[in-house]
């Protein structure tokens, strides 16, 4: 049972607009800062132990040295805050959402066959990759491979063939295993006239 992100993590929407809290300690920013003294770009709170258990990309930046671009500072509610510019906020929402559940709700893959939805698991995809969550990633090739299988046996579901080749091209870049057999067995079934499954 996937625990809803609201018990997870919480925004600053969540809060009312601050991010300090007693049993978080790493605040996420969103976006890039602004020119005006206040920012309000969404923030996440989160457990930075949690954080750095489950990505790399966590554990270099609250523990090592990392480049002065991506500095960690201490705010002064004693909270670590970080600023994520290159993910986009649903992206990010959902990579958090993996952290604390090692899960992903099946509708986090909207509509494959329409180039939004293509973009969302790309973006899924390229969050995953940056903070370096091969789970999820792993998660992603098995929703993926599903859908093309369901595309597959419901032939009507899915009819422009370009977005399996573009679904293809995802798994390879991110060696999505799974999506990669998918999508030979569909194009298989397709050349041998026996689309459905």
């Amino acid at each position: 049972m996937a625990v809803p992100l609201r018990c997870c993590i919480q925004t600053s929407s969540d809060v009312g607009g601050s991010v300090a809290g007693p049993t978080f300690d790493a605040v996420i920013r969103v976006g890039a800062r602004g020119t005006s003294d206040t920012d309000d770009r969404p923030a996440f709170r989160a457990h930075k132990l949690l954080l750095c258990a489950r990505s790399a990309y966590f554990r270099r930046l609250f523990f090592n040295s990392w480049p002065a671009s991506s500095t960690v500072v201490t705010t002064q509610d004693k909270a670590d805050e970080i600023e994520i510019e290159s993910i986009p906020l649903p992206a990010l929402r959902l990579a958090l959402f993996f952290v604390y559940t090692d899960a992903l709700p099946r509708s986090v893959l909207p509509v494959l066959s329409s180039e939004a939805g293509l973009a969302e698991c790309a973006a899924l995809l390229d969050a995953a990759e940056l903070l370096q969550l091969s789970g999820m990633i792993a998660t992603i090739d098995s929703l993926v491979a599903e859908f093309i299988r369901e595309a597959r046996a419901h032939a009507g579901l899915f009819k422009p063939l370009v977005q399996v080749q573009q679904l293809h091209g995802l798994a390879l870049k991110f060696s999505m295993p799974a999506t990669q057999r998918a999508a030979a067995d569909f194009w298989s079934r397709l050349a041998s006239g026996s689309g459905a499954g």
